[in-house]
């Protein structure tokens, strides 16, 4: 038992190593004024990343849903979420009701740069050199 006790222990002091460590990152990336240029890098570098990345705003959601919902092929909704994912802009998870499929969904990241209002930006520019 007291093993136990002391293994709770140990995940304890873990969790809270790890939430002091998420921390220290979320303001190193928030204080340094290349983060949100390197962001702008990322979704301007791939069509339709900043709109990928838009619909994943309100909850996590699979690749067929983002097909539907921003009228893309499988094959670019899939190339811009690896992309996206590889470059940290979104994570994946299992889905909870098929844990077969894959959900993405924004990182805590965009609480701290604002993510969508760059990619809001993006869109509108693009927009306005289209006409």
């Amino acid at each position: 038992m007291a093993e136990s006790e002391h293994s709770q222990e140990n995940i304890a002091s873990i969790r809270t190593q790890l939430d002091n460590i998420e921390r220290l990152v979320r303001f190193s990336v928030a204080s340094n004024p290349n983060s949100r240029a390197a962001i702008k890098e990322i979704l301007s570098s791939r069509a339709n990343a900043p709109n990928v990345y838009l619909a994943l705003s309100e909850r996590p959601k699979s690749q067929d849903t983002l097909v539907k919902e921003l009228k893309m092929s499988q094959a670019s909704i899939s190339k811009i979420c690896k992309y996206l994912y590889n470059q940290g802009l979104i994570w994946r998870t299992a889905n909870p009701s098929n844990p077969k499929k894959t959900l993405f969904l924004q990182p805590d990241l965009e609480k701290t740069l604002h993510i969508s209002k760059i990619a809001e930006r993006l869109i509108k520019d693009r927009a306005k050199g289209a006409k």
